[in-house]
């Protein structure tokens, strides 16, 4: 259960690792990224479901955020 205080991406930062869990609060999405909970807009739940368990990187841009799903290479 996500219980710590979010942190707000600032322009052009990221949070990289592995997604564990989403919440939505007081109107916002908090994503449990690595060690930390990261607040973002409600509209990326969508986005951001279906890679719960996967390694990701969350960028804030000026004009919004970017998703990127780490793809595991096979040995």
């Amino acid at each position: 259960m996500i219980s710590t205080s979010p942190i707000f991406l600032a322009p052009w930062s990221d949070a990289v690792g592995p997604l564990s869990e989403l919440r939505e609060q007081d109107g916002q999405l908090l994503a449990k990224v690595g060690p930390v909970i990261v607040a973002l807009p409600v509209e990326l739940r969508v986005k951001l479901g279906p890679f719960i368990g996967q390694d990701i990187g969350i960028l804030r841009a000026d004009s919004g955020f970017r998703i990127k799903i780490m793809r595991r290479e096979h040995a």
